[in-house]
């Protein structure tokens, strides 16, 4: 007797495995060519999918302890390296991290570093009333009442003349 839909049981079986197989956690598929990036992750944690990038990239890699904690669900194909990194550690919720160039500019190593703890929201100091020790409204300073002193004309000219010939001398 032959199975509904005309499969064969050993068909039926590879597809269950083939299922399970989807389903499991853990599960990476990456491959890295011509500086692209195709990747495909279920519930894989973070620091074995950069390890693999890494790996495959020739990368210089360094991770901090809490990386290990996360994982990923995700799938992508031909992004280029740098773009598929940054996606990976936005999916990981993993913001803190350093790519290294060369001076050719080729990316040659990762730093991914100990998260910093969330932020509080800061709350705004009470307002406090003004101080009623000094007045509001500073008044304008008041005119000076002295006069200047007008310097005869004679003087100046004399001033004047002693500073243009001093500067008219040859230095010696």
């Amino acid at each position: 007797m032959r199975p509904p839909l005309g499969l064969s049981i050993p068909a039926l079986l590879l597809l269950s495995l083939l299922a399970l197989r989807a389903e499991a956690p853990g599960q990476q598929e990456i491959l890295y060519a011509d500086g692209l990036l195709s990747v495909e992750l279920r519930e894989a944690p973070l620091r074995d999918v950069l390890q693999e990038v890494a790996r495959q990239a020739g990368l210089s890699l360094r991770l901090s302890r809490s990386v290990g904690q996360r994982t990923l669900s995700t799938s992508f194909k031909d992004l280029p390296l740098q773009q598929a990194l940054k996606r990976l550690l936005h999916l990981a919720g993993q913001r803190n991290y350093l790519m290294l160039y060369s001076l050719e500019g080729q990316l040659q190593a990762l730093r991914v570093l100990k998260e910093s703890p969330p932020r509080l929201a800061r709350k705004k100091p009470p307002r406090r009333p003004p101080s009623r020790r000094f007045p509001r409204r500073v008044p304008p300073p008041k005119p000076l009442e002295e006069e200047e002193e007008e310097i005869p004309p004679e003087l100046l000219e004399d001033f004047l003349e002693e500073e243009l010939l001093w500067q008219e001398q040859p230095l010696q």
